[in-house]
């Protein structure tokens, strides 16, 4: 549950089952978060048109446009785009790398756990809230020989940030 000094959180659900809808909905709401529901990606796109969330919950397998679809849009269209929480029935590994590729932060597999979900929503929100305590003392490195190589690793939602990143360095 938000603390008594932080925001709810806001969260799309994106789900065509009304009862798996109706449980997710309850879950995060008695959390004190603002949950709003639609029942397909192309819906979920709109919404996100024209309404701010700090995280998105969506189902893969629906009509209009799917899940993967729908984190790929997402991705490519929202700046930063809100972390993404993927629960569907394949719980094989390609099924995971398939659903990480296309940008889900969490994925979870059918029949999942109510505390798995409230788990994986809260894995993700600090991403988009960031902590209340004050920033850390800044490190203080020791003089070093220049470099001349840099590794640079990420995880799923990483290439995004590492597009944007490398697309900001300059040509020299």
């Amino acid at each position: 549950m938000p603390t008594a000094d932080a925001t709810p959180a806001r969260i799309l659900v994106v789900e065509d089952t009304n009862t798996t809808a109706l449980l997710i909905l309850r879950l995060l709401g008695e959390r004190g978060h603002v949950v709003r529901h639609v029942t397909d990606g192309a819906q979920a796109l709109q919404r996100l048109a024209t309404e701010p969330f700090d995280l998105v919950v969506t189902d893969w397998r629906m009509p209009v446009i799917d899940g993967l679809e729908l984190m790929h849009r997402i991705r490519e269209r929202m700046k930063p785009p809100p972390p993404i929480v993927v629960q569907t029935a394949p719980a094989d590994a390609a099924a995971r790398e398939r659903a990480a590729l296309a940008g889900a932060d969490e994925y979870l597999a059918k029949p999942w756990r109510h505390t798995e979900l409230v788990q994986a929503v809260e894995r993700c929100l600090p991403r988009v809230r960031p902590a209340t305590t004050p920033p850390p003392a800044p490190v203080v490195l020791p003089e070093v020989a220049p470099f001349h190589c840099v590794c640079i690793g990420a995880s799923a939602g990483g290439p995004e940030a590492l597009r944007a990143m490398v697309g900001a360095l300059p040509a020299s």
